[in-house]
């Protein structure tokens, strides 16, 4: 963790890349905002070597319940090994809000958006991915899930809320992952979360939804 970050010191901040399309995320509706002095730092150490020369900061900045569920997300993804496969060498910042309430649920029903840029502070620079949850979708998406069980039409078993934030979580850090990358390259990472927390029958669930 860093300590709070001077009102003086000097961020430029420039968007590099527009917002990516997914199952779990729509083009143009999420923008990063200029980064908030309140500043997290985690080391992200890879098991393949590429190690950043520097922390990584994330900035939860999530407001109410979802800055609760982003917190058990990245702790999930780590422990079962999967957040030091997402990051890479060039990331810098990851930076993560929500938008709360029934108001700001998006018509299509998406869960969270994901938009890649580069960042400079005095610290450093590098990569920013930007991701942007939608709180309420997500439960609103896994209550409908709980009820076509209920009935016996699911496909699938649903997961719990805390999995299905981590797999999310994992998708949209895979649409940051080395630059901009598809909505193929998002499934392929969620597939590989789900099976680390331990739902490989939701792998083929990520790959064809």
């Amino acid at each position: 963790m860093t300590a709070e970050k001077s009102a003086t010191k000097t961020v430029l901040f420039v968007v590099l890349m527009a917002s990516l399309v997914g199952a779990a995320c729509t083009r143009g509706s999420a923008s990063a905002p200029a980064p908030q002095p309140e500043v997290s730092a985690s080391p992200a150490p890879s098991p393949t070597g590429d190690r950043p020369e520097r922390d990584l900061k994330v900035w939860n900045e999530a407001v109410g319940k979802s800055r609760k569920r982003v917190r058990a997300a990245i702790r999930d993804l780590k422990r079962v090994g999967m957040w030091q496969k997402l990051i890479w060498k060039d990331l810098y910042v990851v930076q993560i809000q929500s938008r709360p309430g029934v108001q700001r649920v998006p018509e299509d029903g998406h869960l969270a958006d994901a938009s890649y840029h580069s960042y400079i502070d005095d610290d450093g620079s590098g990569s920013l991915c930007f991701i942007l949850f939608y709180g309420r979708a997500l439960k609103n998406d896994l209550d409908r899930w709980n009820s076509y069980a209920a009935q016996g039409i699911a496909r699938y078993d649903p997961p719990t809320l805390e999995d299905y934030w981590a797999a999310v979580l994992a998708h949209e850090l895979g649409h940051c992952h080395r630059g901009l990358r598809g909505e193929k390259v998002a499934r392929r990472w969620e597939s590989r979360a789900w099976i680390a927390l331990g739902r490989p029958d939701l792998a083929d669930f990520a790959i064809q939804k």
